[in-house]
């Protein structure tokens, strides 16, 4: 997929502007930034008490089941975060 032209302003590297690679398409739909879920919150959801990020906190990627997905997802949409 090609960068779209408004967003080749950012890239750092110009060398590889306008080169085909393999990108993600993306929205943000809630900013949990300044509004956190805490650690506790996930724990303490039946079904989540032993999530991987729990046993291996130092990584960056975290697999979930798709049971452990649906728990988590649904604190984050009901999670009390402002409109974007």
């Amino acid at each position: 997929m090609r960068e779209p032209e408004n967003e080749e302003k950012y890239w750092i590297d110009s060398s590889d502007k306008g080169e085909e690679k393999l990108r993600v398409k993306m929205k943000v739909l809630k900013n949990l930034v300044n509004i956190p879920i805490y650690k506790n919150e996930i724990r303490n959801t039946n079904g989540l008490e032993s999530i991987s990020i729990f046993r291996q906190s130092q990584g960056t990627n975290f697999p979930l089941t798709n049971d452990e997905w649906r728990l988590l997802k649904n604190i984050i949409f009901n999670h009390n975060t402002k409109p974007l």
